[in-house]
């Protein structure tokens, strides 16, 4: 026989030793069912703040993964950018050495019609002065040509004259 008090009266009570196993048993199963539910909630807390650091740290890679990809694509954007203003630099340039080009070509032109307009003008006036030339020495010709017919006319007149005046000596 066992004896126990009773927490609310504070009586003696007397239990033979089936009552007193089956009392203590539910005793020890109420406490080990309060110490499984505490564990129970110790293990779900243990499990929640690892799931939640779990979660945290998949949380901060990702964030960084994300930052880190923010980071690449500014940084590929400045790359476009600097790309970008680079072709259009270049292309400024191109347009400009072409215009430049296309100025210079177009003086050329000018220089080079000028200077074919000078040989042209050139050869036009030495032409001339050579058909003035071969005009002066053709006039000169005929001049002299003139005045050997004109000596010839003359002679021939003067034979003719002569050989009249032979002939009316000889009639006369």
């Amino acid at each position: 026989m066992s004896k126990i008090t009773c927490p609310n009266c504070g009586s003696l009570i007397d239990l033979d030793n089936n009552d007193y196993a089956t009392i203590v048993n539910q005793v020890r199963s109420e406490e080990f069912k309060q110490d499984v539910k505490e564990a129970e909630e110790r293990i779900k807390a243990l499990i929640n703040a690892e799931n939640q650091s779990q979660i945290n740290k998949i949380k901060d890679d990702y964030l960084k993964q994300l930052k880190e990809r923010d980071n690449q694509i500014s940084s590929l954007k400045e790359k476009i950018s600097e790309v970008t203003h680079s072709a259009e630099l270049e292309l400024k340039n191109a347009q400009n050495a072409t215009k430049i080009a296309e100025s210079n070509l177009d003086s050329e032109k000018a220089n080079r019609n000028v200077l074919i307009e000078a040989a042209v003008q050139k050869a036009i006036t030495e032409k001339e002065k050579e058909l003035n030339n071969s005009l002066k020495t053709k006039d000169e010709e005929i001049i002299r040509l003139n005045n050997s017919l004109d000596n010839k006319e003359l002679e021939k007149n003067i034979a003719i004259n002569e050989a009249v005046k032979k002939l009316n000596e000889q009639i006369a």
